[in-house]
């Protein structure tokens, strides 16, 4: 895609930052676990209702949600349109950007002020095989004074998130994709939780449930309408591509209109495929300080 890094390179030094002040570490921690007791009575494929607000990978870039708040209207009762609109975050809300912690705090606050407005999916980087390598773990123990404890609580409460959502039964939205095994949404709604992801998945296992929690978070759409079928990534061994026929079967049977995912940085933001059957949202603008891209959000109404 348009401005997307390579597999998933690790950051390079960064200068010291300043200390995390939005909130005491204790309330994070709690923050967190009241936000745990809210995900954890929650299925795993939220059942949602338009209208809604979708939002792509966000990596710390909080000056993206802030601006996309002031912008075209929050998550707020008194001067928002909480009241009106529901919102939708597709994962990835840490890494690589310089304030995940910002980001997942005021997301969670969020969520424990309007727990049936404010939404999550779990992305790929909210797991600590991923964020301890690509910035989460460093910026924890570089700006927290229990760095580590609360980057353990933080990842409990990740293991919570939901996998998908469907949006008036007509929508599919999770972060990565079909991959090689999804063919059927109650895939999805048969995985517990806590859910933990297993990263030596071999590329050749097909519809096991670890291969299906994979897949969900890490699969990408192949480079175009004319590359069918499964194909191998570049993001590594255990990850695959799905072609336009994977989404056309996909949306058929389970009588969708539209799958919508994150994860790939797109030049404008958002990106069709599968002649309009899927959707990549990617919010996070001029992703890394290194690639010149638009953020985008969706809005879905009622049709």
């Amino acid at each position: 895609a348009p401005g997307q890094p390579g597999p998933q390179s690790p950051p390079g030094p960064q200068a010291p930052r300043a200390p995390y002040s939005l909130l005491p570490e204790r309330h994070l921690m709690q923050l967190a676990d009241a936000v745990r007791d809210l995900l954890v009575n929650e299925p795993m494929v939220l059942p949602l209702r338009a209208p809604m607000k979708v939002f792509g990978d966000i990596h710390g870039q909080m000056s993206d949600l802030i601006s996309f708040f002031t912008t075209y209207g929050s998550p707020n009762h008194e001067v928002g349109d909480i009241e009106l609109v529901s919102y939708l975050f597709l994962g990835d809300f840490v890494d690589r950007g310089k304030h995940s912690l910002e980001v997942v705090t005021l997301l969670f606050a969020l969520k424990v002020l309007y727990p049936t407005r404010v939404w999550f999916v779990r992305g790929n980087h909210e797991d600590p095989m991923v964020n301890k390598v690509y910035g989460f773990l460093a910026e924890c123990q570089s700006r927290l004074q229990s760095g580590q404890r609360v980057y353990d609580k933080l990842n409990a409460t990740f293991e919570y998130l939901s996998l998908a959502a469907t949006i008036n039964g007509a929508i599919l939205c999770l972060h990565g994709g079909l991959g090689s095994s999804l063919t059927s949404i109650d895939q999805l709604r048969a995985v517990g939780k806590p859910c933990k992801v297993d990263h030596l998945v071999p590329q050749n296992e097909h519809n096991t449930q670890r291969r299906i929690i994979v897949d969900a978070l890490w699969s990408d759409p192949t480079d175009g309408d004319d590359a069918l079928g499964i194909q191998s990534s570049p993001r590594g061994p255990m990850m695959t591509r799905f072609g336009p026929d994977r989404v056309a079967a996909f949306c058929a049977k389970n009588e969708i209109e539209l799958v919508v995912r994150a994860h790939e940085c797109v030049q404008s933001g958002y990106e069709f495929f599968a002649s309009g059957n899927l959707l990549t949202v990617f919010s996070a603008t001029n992703y890394c300080a290194q690639y010149v891209n638009h953020g985008a959000m969706l809005l879905i109404v009622e049709g």
